[in-house]
């Protein structure tokens, strides 16, 4: 369960974006934060929906987001990483977008 605790302006970022669902414009879906909504996180027949990977949007323009994250198992749980998923191999693709970013005058 991801519960957002703050409100992003329209247009701010840092929404919660899926990297397999489309909007009806056939983008990325991207969920707005909006203070006391929460998005839902379902497994699909006892395992992890691949279609429910997720990260937060770049180029967000103010400097606070605050969400809250909560684990709700009605089993047993063990972690599931997808392939290439794992914050290491992340790591270096957040680090080059930053540095766009930053050459951009963005923060």
């Amino acid at each position: 369960l991801l519960v957002y605790l703050s409100t992003l302006p329209t247009g701010a970022g840092g929404g919660t974006a899926f990297w397999d669902l489309k909007n009806a414009a056939g983008e990325r879906l991207a969920v707005r934060l909006v203070e006391g909504q929460a998005l839902l996180f379902c497994w699909k027949d006892g395992h992890p929906d691949d279609l429910t990977l997720h990260a937060s949007e770049l180029g967000i323009t103010i400097r606070e987001k605050l969400v809250a994250q909560m684990w709700i198992h009605e089993r047993p749980y063990s972690p599931v990483v997808p392939e290439g998923n794992s914050h290491d191999a992340a790591i270096r693709l957040v680090e080059a977008r930053e540095a766009e970013h930053a050459a951009a005058g963005r923060r």
